[in-house]
């Protein structure tokens, strides 16, 4: 997992699964699970005070309100409008693709 800090108290997150070797690949191993090629599936991620946004290669979303639910134990993401959806989405492509410090902060600064 990669960790980018950034100015306005947001970090990026990426995700891009475990090194392959830590999983059982033996299907008679007792710890042989079929769908842990990828666990944690890979995602980028958005995490505030407030919120996090959690975005899947798969295309799932999750968001969690932090403040009421500082656990994330409810998705809320399909609670959101497609507006603050794309106002995510863009969040979380330009934090995972800008270069400099003043396209970082400019893309920190996109979303709150």
């Amino acid at each position: 997992m990669k960790n980018h800090g950034s100015d306005g108290g947001f970090r990026l997150f990426h995700s891009r699964g475990q090194e392959r070797s830590t999983f059982a690949t033996d299907p008679q191993d007792p710890d042989f699970e079929r769908d842990s090629v990828d666990i944690p599936p890979s995602h980028d991620a958005l995490r505030t005070a407030t919120f996090t946004y959690i975005e899947y290669v798969d295309g799932t979303v999750e968001h969690f309100d932090r403040t009421s639910d500082p656990d994330m134990l409810r998705n809320v993401a399909g609670t959101l409008g497609p507006e603050r959806l794309t106002t995510l989405r863009s969040a979380v492509r330009g934090l995972a693709t800008c270069v400099g410090a003043d396209a970082c902060g400019a893309a920190a600064r996109a979303v709150s």
